[in-house]
C-alpha cells in the first residue's frame, strides 16, 4: 500500500501505511507553549479523535502544542478495519500508534491517552522507551486485565460468542437518536458529545448504524494479568502525567491506585467530571498538561 496522506471532505486526514489506512487531524504551527517534539493523542475503546476536540481547542488557545495529531484507532470513526472474521486484539493497538509515528518520521513523540488510549500508550512507552518522550494518561493506568485462572471460560465465551449469527447493527431514525442514546448510556450532555457520535455513524437505506466495527463488542478472548500490566509499568522510564477522574468507572479508579507506585517518574492529577473529564472540564486538563510539559524533565533517561 502507497505510503500517503489524502483528505476527505470533512477535513479528516487519511493516512494510507503498510499497517492500513487511518483516520487523523493534523495541527501544526509555532510553539509557544508545550513541548518541542510532537504530541499524539490517541483515543478510548469505542470514541474517536473527536472525544479530543474540546481538549484540543482548550489547548490551542493556550498556544500548544506546536505540531500534534489524533487518531482513530482501527474500526473506529473512520479509520480502516481488521480484515475479515480476524480479531481486535487490544495489544494490536500498539503497533497502530507506531505505524501512525513511523509515517510521520516522529522518531521521538509525547503520547496523550483516554481509556484505552492510555494503555496502549504505556506499552508502547515501556516496549520503546526510545520513542516516547512521555505518557498523559487520561482517567486509566494500565490495560485492562483478568486472572489467568480465567483464561479458557474467557476464550469459551469468546468462541461461542464469534460463532453466533448475530444482526450487523442497531439502526437509528436519525443522528439525533444515536447520540441520546450515547448521552443516556455515558451520562454525558447530548451536545458535548455530539460530533463524537456522529463520526461513527453512517447512512443506510435502512436508517443511520453504527459504523464502528461490532467485532469491537466481542468477548476479548485473552487478557494481561496484573502481574504483566506491573512488568509493563516498571518498564516505562518517561514521565507520565495520571489524570484521575473524580467520578470514574471504579475498576479503572482501582487500577490507577494499585499501580500508581510502580512508575518510576509519574504525577497524579485529581480533576472533577467522570470518566471522559477531559471533555467535560477541557480548559482544568488543558492547563494541567501544559504546566506539566513545561516543568518535566523530558530528557531521554541513560
Amino acid at each position: 500500500m502507497r505510503n500517503e496522506t489524502t483528505t476527505n471532505s470533512v477535513g479528516s486526514d487519511f493516512l494510507d501505511t503498510p499497517a492500513g489506512r487511518y483516520a487523523v487531524r493534523v495541527g501544526k504551527r509555532e510553539c509557544s507553549r508545550g513541548p518541542a517534539e510532537p504530541v499524539l493523542f490517541v483515543h478510548g475503546w469505542l470514541d474517536n479523535l473527536e472525544s479530543f476536540s474540546p481538549l484540543l481547542d482548550a489547548l490551542n488557545s493556550e498556544g500548544a502544542p506546536g505540531h500534534w495529531l489524533a487518531m482513530d484507532l482501527p474500526g473506529h470513526g473512520l479509520s480502516c478495519r481488521r480484515p475479515e472474521r480476524t480479531v481486535y486484539h487490544f495489544i494490536d493497538g500498539v503497533a497502530d500508534i507506531l505505524s501512525i509515528a513511523d509515517h510521520m518520521g516522529w522518531n521521538r513523540f509525547h503520547l496523550v491517552g483516554h481509556s484505552m488510549g492510555a494503555a496502549l500508550s504505556l506499552l508502547l512507552a515501556a516496549a520503546l522507551p526510545e520513542r516516547v518522550a512521555s505518557v498523559a494518561a487520561i482517567d486509566a493506568l494500565g490495560p485492562v486485565v483478568a486472572p489467568e485462572s480465567e483464561f479458557a471460560e474467557r476464550l469459551r465465551r469468546h468462541l461461542v460468542f464469534r460463532m453466533q449469527d448475530r444482526p450487523h447493527s442497531r439502526f437509528f431514525a436519525s443522528p439525533v437518536e444515536a447520540i441520546q442514546r450515547r448521552a443516556e448510556v455515558s451520562g454525558l450532555p447530548p451536545l458535548l458529545i455530539a460530533d463524537m457520535v456522529q463520526r461513527n455513524l453512517q447512512e443506510t437505506e435502512h436508517g443511520w448504524c453504527w459504523r464502528t466495527d461490532s467485532r469491537l463488542r466481542w468477548p476479548t478472548p485473552n487478557r494481561l494479568t496484573e502481574g504483566q500490566a506491573r512488568a509493563a509499568l516498571r518498564a516505562v522510564v518517561c514521565p507520565v502525567l495520571v489524570f484521575r477522574a473524580e467520578k470514574s468507572l471504579p475498576r479503572i479508579t482501582g487500577d490507577i491506585d494499585a499501580r500508581l507506585d510502580v512508575l518510576s517518574r509519574a504525577r497524579l492529577v485529581r480533576v472533577p467530571g467522570g470518566h471522559h473529564c477531559h471533555m467535560e472540564h477541557p480548559g482544568l486538563v488543558a492547563r494541567e498538561l501544559i504546566s506539566w510539559w513545561e516543568q518535566a524533565d523530558f530528557a531521554p533517561c541513560a
